[in-house]
């Protein structure tokens, strides 16, 4: 599901070992430049979420997302790729950030 969910939204899936320690996880998600994560909350005696929690001061300010927002519905092109400037569109509305500029 995830991996067909991340082809429709136009994003690289990048799949990481559920056996990885925090220092590892630590690399990998620094190494590839992690915008999103979906996860489940514990497998087999790894707690996935006390291992994000402690490597939350670590990830790079500019790596953690300031705002999110889950929605069911994504606005696609008729290529099927997502609609990435219509999404930042309605979220610099809903915020109040219509004059500031992205990068």
């Amino acid at each position: 599901m995830t991996q067909f969910a991340t082809a429709k939204a136009g994003l690289i899936l990048v799949n990481i070992n559920p056996a990885y320690r925090v220092a590892e996880l630590e690399y990998v998600l620094n190494k590839v430049g992690c915008r999103a994560l979906v996860h489940a909350d514990r497998d087999k005696g790894s707690d996935y979420i006390a291992m994000l929690l402690e490597l939350l001061p670590e990830i790079a300010h500019f790596k953690v997302a300031r705002y999110v927002k889950l929605v069911e519905d994504v606005p696609m092109a008729v290529t099927g790729k997502a609609q990435k400037f219509v999404m930042r569109d309605l979220m610099k509305q809903e915020l109040g950030h219509e004059d500031e500029r992205t990068a």
